[in-house]
């Protein structure tokens, strides 16, 4: 996954697409020039249930009955408008949709609000494009980073340095008197 520099001008998000575990991104940088990247890394849980929420959303608007609906995409064809696409999968066939091009006024009419006034629908668009820039710009993925111990270069070649550490990790237990404490009857 190329990770951008965490300064670059990010001036408008295009499409934020999540199709088969790898996110397809592409915006506007503030010299106009559009951009895609795409990660090859899974990307964090916040993203992925965000992304998953908008099912909620597309099956409401396009009256789905009870079949497998998953987000694929989101598009942000000019300032203000929104359009969302999905996977639609039925015992018969599997298709992608895309709503209509929506406009923010419109959603908000719509009486999804949450207890604080908030559009909920807008709320979450605004949630994750949020992850979607921390995923490309400080690359937070679904990844752990496993903190090895610093290796110092003692003469062994890596192959040999790498056993060392494994046998440290992998090495049974000191009991007490191993380690040099003796407890004695007095």
């Amino acid at each position: 996954m190329a990770t951008f520099n965490s300064q670059t001008d990010l001036a408008a998000w295009k499409k934020i697409e999540y199709k088969n575990g790898i996110v397809k991104a592409t915006f506007m940088d503030g010299d106009g020039h559009l951009i895609t990247v795409a990660g090859g890394e899974i990307p964090h849980p916040d993203f992925r249930v965000k992304f998953a929420q908008l099912k909620y959303f597309i099956d409401a608007m396009l009256e789905t009955t009870p079949n497998i609906t998953e987000a694929t995409s989101v598009a942000y064809p000019e300032p203000g408008k929104v359009q969302l696409t999905a996977k639609i999968m039925t015992n018969y066939v599997n298709f992608e949709v895309k709503t209509a091009t929506l406009d923010y006024g419109d959603i908000q009419g719509w009486g999804w609000e949450n207890k604080d006034g908030e559009n909920k629908l807008l709320k979450l668009l605004s949630e994750i494009n949020e992850e979607t820039r921390l995923y490309i710009f400080e690359n937070k993925t679904a990844q752990a980073e496993i903190p090895f111990p610093e290796l110092k270069h003692d003469g062994m070649d890596g192959a040999r340095a790498i056993l060392k550490v494994a046998d440290s990790i992998n090495a049974p237990k000191k009991t007490e008197q191993e380690k040099g404490f003796y407890l004695y009857d007095v």
